[in-house]
């Protein structure tokens, strides 16, 4: 007998279970990064869970939230670049995937977006505009370090010869500095920054098992930091950062905190270093991430429209893109660390 329904309570054990021994998940399935999400934003996230003879056989979590123009969604999930669906059997997937749909007509939203490829279904609509960046470790790690472009194994030589360090750090007090160091690098990007809360929310519900602060400090002064999300076999690289001082940059203390993390992945028996996504219009960062060896190929996002009669784009490249950047770096730091994220929520 199938049932599909929102999870309840007393169903938290037996979902962990099954996250925990799901070889597609990723942290973006986990209850823990659930809290994460709600606590900081406030979004009304649901997680649908499918039950076939009172065992649980698969699992798809939503968000409820509205866009910059008001507009309501359900997605799956906000602040997380890969979802898909898990499943125990096709019966499982279509059940997880009906209830959505229901859903979402009942909600009355725009659009439902599920991160991942929902093929073959009616009315899904399926495109591409990212491109996901991974490195197999499952290789000797000097093998690895041979398929870094040339330029990267000089900038980590270099790195270290200036005397730039890593730590993995586990204490408020990094994180802290992490935070500033993303302040300080999404006020000079004109991004919209994530809030305070979100990395304390970080530090305070995902074990130190589940992520990973690296900071490279030149003597006592941290210049860079990158945090990586870790689930199963996969660590992603999910947030990075540094000082705008050129002089610090040129030490090139990005270049040792990517290999330093590279390093700790594989001695930890990890099979991807996930780099993340990439918008395919930017090509400066997806050449960065190629100088690495990861495979690059297209990721594509599903869509289930509603309201909406067209597929929703965000083109950051184009006049709103710009006319936002442009306001973001002119902002005072303490009025950009209140309307960022204010704008960061609306975006997901």
């Amino acid at each position: 007998m199938i049932v599909t329904r929102f999870m309840k309570t007393e169903d938290a054990p037996n979902i962990r279970s099954y996250v925990e021994s799901n070889e597609s998940a990723t942290i973006y399935h986990t209850l823990d990064w659930k809290e994460i999400i709600e606590s900081t934003y406030r979004y009304a996230l649901r997680v649908i869970v499918c039950m076939i003879d009172n065992r649980v056989a698969g699992v798809l979590p939503l968000a409820q939230f509205r866009n910059y123009r008001g507009q309501k969604k359900i997605v799956g999930l906000p602040f997380s670049h890969f979802v898909q669906p898990l499943y125990s059997s096709i019966e499982a997937l279509n059940a997880l995937l009906s209830f959505a749909e229901t859903t979402a007509q009942k909600r009355n939203a725009g659009y439902l977006e599920i991160k991942s490829n929902i093929g073959g279904r009616r009315n899904w609509h399926t495109i591409s505009t990212y491109m996901l960046s991974e490195l197999n470790l499952n290789r000797n790690i000097k093998d690895i370090h041979k398929s870094l472009k040339p330029s990267v194994r000089r900038n980590i030589k270099k790195a270290k010869a200036y005397g730039v360090s890593v730590r993995i750090e586990n204490n408020r007090c990094a994180f802290n500095n992490f935070y500033d160091l993303m302040i300080e690098t999404r006020h000079r990007q004109g991004s919209p920054p994530y809030a305070r809360l979100f990395f304390e929310n970080l530090f305070k519900y995902l074990s130190p098992s589940k992520r990973k602060l690296f900071i490279a400090y030149h003597g006592t002064q941290p210049i860079a930091g990158i945090i990586m999300l870790v689930h199963g076999k996969r660590t992603i690289y999910a947030y990075g950062a540094s000082r705008s001082d050129k002089n610090l940059l040129q030490l090139r203390p990005n270049d040792l905190l990517f290999w330093k993390s590279i390093e700790d992945a594989h001695h930890s028996g990890f099979d991807v270093y996930d780099f993340g996504i990439t918008h395919i219009d930017h090509s400066s960062l997806l050449r960065f991430k190629s100088q690495w060896g990861p495979v690059n190929h297209k990721l594509f996002y599903s869509y289930y429209l509603c309201r909406s009669k067209t597929i929703p784009r965000i083109n950051r490249s184009g006049t709103f893109g710009r006319i936002s950047s442009t306001v973001l770096r002119r902002l005072p730091v303490p009025v950009f660390k209140i309307a960022g994220p204010m704008l960061l929520r609306f975006l997901g």
